[in-house]
């Protein structure tokens, strides 16, 4: 199945994928983790990508990064608001294979 972009934005999935990563994304059955880059960050919304700063921690939605590799698997973290919503912190972190992060992008966490 292939990523449909539409306003900018990959069609059917959790996160916003901006069309940034049609490249990475355009052959679903092969993604290789060498398509991302670390500090590769995914928003649950697209307002991650267009909101000042200080108002989407408001929001308080989840947002994942690419934080490092291990063999063919993919580091993430996952972060979300402070309780005071003035920064991110950490609130999880994994190894995933890219069909799985794929998995996460598109189903959500």
């Amino acid at each position: 199945m292939s990523v449909v972009f539409k306003n900018g934005f990959a069609e059917d999935f959790a996160f916003a994928i901006p069309e940034a990563f049609a490249d990475a994304l355009k052959h679903e059955d092969k993604i290789k983790p060498e398509r991302f880059k670390i500090g590769d960050v995914f928003y649950e919304s697209k307002e991650g990508y267009e909101l000042e700063w200080g108002k989407y921690l408001k929001r308080n939605e989840r947002i994942i990064q690419v934080a490092g590799f291990k063999n063919s698997d993919l580091l993430i973290k996952i972060f979300r608001a402070n309780k005071n919503k003035t920064a991110v912190e950490e609130i999880e972190s994994r190894t995933v294979s890219p069909e799985e992060l794929l998995k996460i992008l598109r189903s959500g966490l």
